[in-house]
């Protein structure tokens, strides 16, 4: 097993929060609805559908700029049920990863994280699209302000009708762990805390549970997800 994935309520009254995991095509996705239980089910579902529905059908190798175009026109799926729906606020955070040829790529958009460890080192590969993260990056930040405007999200999926989001192609290595988490679980773990549980795990199956249940025990109150993915690297002959 090179994939794993878990997803818990924590203590909403429904689950918003959607994952996709494709081994064999080595396609990975989280994705965070937004606008309400019900709309926000239906955003995160669709962007995720559309997604894996898109890259399946590829005729063509993967690149960064069809990508980038897969992504927009799911933003265009997600914008459309909006109006179809005349919904105030329909939306939904999307981090997809995807490997080919020893090459990984993302797309992203949101509060939703893609982190890589590597040689014992943990990395967030994606940037939080929030106010309070733009602020911090600009070297703006008002501990008084941003506090009130912590999780306003700058982007997502489905609001606009356009999207800017952030494309990613990297080299991907042997024994590289991707780790997918919706905002439900970083919230109330630490990186320091993360590293330290799938440090001490082969077991990646095993490592989401822990990170889930050791999530839980600290009172998370959001919807949480978790999506782990170690590298096996090309069987050469």
């Amino acid at each position: 097993m090179t994939a794993a994935a878990g997803s818990n309520i924590g203590l909403r009254k429904d689950n918003e929060d959607r994952y996709y995991v494709n081994e064999d095509e080595k396609i990975f996705m989280i994705a965070d609805g937004m606008g309400g239980h019900e709309h926000g089910q239906l955003a995160s579902k669709l962007a995720v559908a559309t997604m894996a529905e898109n890259i399946l059908k590829l005729e063509q190798p993967l690149s960064l700029e069809k990508l980038e175009e897969i992504f927009k026109s799911v933003n265009t799926s997600v914008y459309e049920l909006q109006q179809q729906l005349n919904a105030d606020v329909i939306g939904t955070t999307l981090t997809a990863a995807i490997v080919r040829d020893e090459q990984l790529y993302i797309a992203h958009a949101g509060d939703s994280r893609l982190y890589r460890l590597r040689d014992n080192k943990l990395e967030q590969l994606t940037i939080d699209h929030t106010y309070y993260a733009e602020m911090l990056r600009l070297g703006q930040l008002d501990e008084a302000q941003t506090e009130v405007k912590r999780n306003v999200l700058l982007k997502a999926l489905g609001p606009e009708e356009n999207i800017e989001g952030q494309y990613l192609q990297l080299e991907i290595l042997p024994e590289d762990l991707l780790l997918l988490f919706t905002d439900g679980l970083y919230n109330v773990l630490s990186e320091e805390e993360i590293l330290q549980q799938v440090s001490a795990e082969d077991n990646i199956a095993i490592c989401v549970e822990n990170l889930l249940q050791m999530a839980l025990e600290r009172g998370a109150r959001d919807n949480l997800t978790v999506v782990l993915y170690r590298h096996e690297g090309e069987v050469r002959p």
